[in-house]
């Protein structure tokens, strides 16, 4: 299928500031438009879409056979990859469909369409890693304030589980400690040795100083 990425932001102060962030730090994303998506026109089709598929389900049209959620074609927020294999599953067979609900042919979204609302699952990532690489190239120029010696280490203490608490540890995500921070990552560093830390939380950089 001829595929189309178009991207949907959320309205909240803080994601605005990181669309802008975003786009000042990495050049490939400057020409993107974050709000594509929002649009009356993507709510219309979408809840078109969504009545739709509710309508297939109950009359018994898709084959659902090893599918384990039909409703993932109104929203994909699972991020793991029989998910997205149930849900290219399920596009094709709505694609397929002659009598789907109509559209305006200029539409900036297709009937059926993906909607995806969750973080990308670590088998995306591994396939894409390289591509990722070469998208995401930082425009050091135009961001980095400040510039670490030569002889000096820095540490992003980025404290996903202080940002969200409930979200991080549904997600599993982990983090070292301030001990050990200092003593498995800069166990071989010695007195006088440089080391930066950087953080969103200044408030929780404290204990980590004192650590090493």
């Amino acid at each position: 299928l001829d595929t189309k990425l178009v991207l949907r932001a959320q309205n909240h102060a803080k994601w605005k500031h990181a669309m802008e962030w975003t786009k000042e730090a990495f050049p490939l994303t400057r020409p993107l438009n974050f709000r594509a998506g929002n649009t009356q026109e993507f709510d219309s089709i979408h809840r078109l879409q969504e009545g739709w598929v509710d309508q297939l389900i109950h009359e018994n049209k898709l084959d659902l056979t090893n599918v384990s959620d039909p409703s993932l074609l109104k929203d994909l927020s699972c991020a793991e990859s029989k998910c997205y294999a149930d849900t290219l599953n399920l596009l094709k067979q709505t694609w397929d469909y002659e009598d789907r609900p109509e559209i305006p042919k200029d539409a900036n979204i297709s009937m059926p369409h993906i909607f995806v609302t969750s973080f990308v699952d670590h088998h995306c990532l591994d396939r894409m890693h390289e591509k990722f690489r070469d998208f995401f190239q930082i425009d050091e120029e135009a961001i980095c304030k400040q510039i670490p010696d030569p002889d000096e280490s820095v540490l992003h203490l980025r404290n996903f589980l202080v940002e969200m608490p409930k979200r991080g540890e549904k997600l599993g995500f982990e983090q070292l400690g301030p001990n050990a921070t200092a003593s498995r990552i800069f166990n071989d560093y010695q007195p006088g040795d440089k080391v930066a830390i950087i953080s969103r939380f200044p408030d929780k950089v404290q204990d980590f100083i004192n650590a090493m």
